[in-house]
């Protein structure tokens, strides 16, 4: 396991068991514990987060990989969209192990995929993981912590942050639901 990414126990679980099922074999699983960690961790009331965001799915080639696309809403698009255009170029300086590269390093701009945009009021961005045929979940982990971090430091909360990109797997899917299954498998 990777210590790039400081995770404490929720987290690691979640990691550990995306990492565990590359051909989505448990798929539902890794979403449910996914949602949980989210669920537990990533908000603290200013920054709702749905627990699919960033999370793992099975794609129709038959892998797992991490969702990228994630959908913004706030108050204030115009500056929603500044601290996600800071988000973005800070996602291309993660790397597969969710390290970000500091200032010091130089790194070439980032390509176009996923730079912000303002859809009928709410900031559509991504990461890019067009290539990937693994699933990152660290970087994916180092994504969402500086989305929330940047809509916090630009004044755009209270926010909420939603998937925005359903695939063929998702079609009846809840990760709420997976993930309440799960507490109650463990109480």
């Amino acid at each position: 396991m990777s210590d790039a990414v400081a995770v404490d126990g929720v987290w690691r679980a979640a990691i550990e068991a995306v990492l565990a099922d590359p051909d989505g074999d448990d798929v539902r699983v890794s979403q449910g514990l996914w949602a949980l960690a989210v669920r537990a961790k990533s908000t603290a009331g200013d920054v709702q987060c749905g627990g699919d965001v960033f999370g793992p799915v099975l794609t129709p080639g038959g892998y797992v990989v991490m969702r990228c696309w994630v959908r913004v809403e706030s108050a204030d698009a115009a500056r929603t969209r500044d601290a996600c255009d800071v988000a973005w170029r800070r996602f291309a300086r993660v790397d597969d192990e969710g390290v970000e590269a500091g200032p010091d390093v130089e790194i070439e701009d980032p390509d176009p995929f996923g730079y912000p945009d303002v859809q009928g009021g709410t900031v559509v961005l991504a990461f890019d993981a067009r290539e990937d045929e693994d699933p990152f979940p660290y970087r994916a982990l180092t994504c969402l912590r500086i989305l929330v971090e940047e809509l916090r430091r630009h004044g755009c909360t209270p926010a909420r942050l939603v998937n925005a990109l359903r695939l063929p797997d998702d079609e009846g899917l809840d990760v709420e639901e997976l993930a309440d299954r799960i507490v109650v498998t463990r109480d």
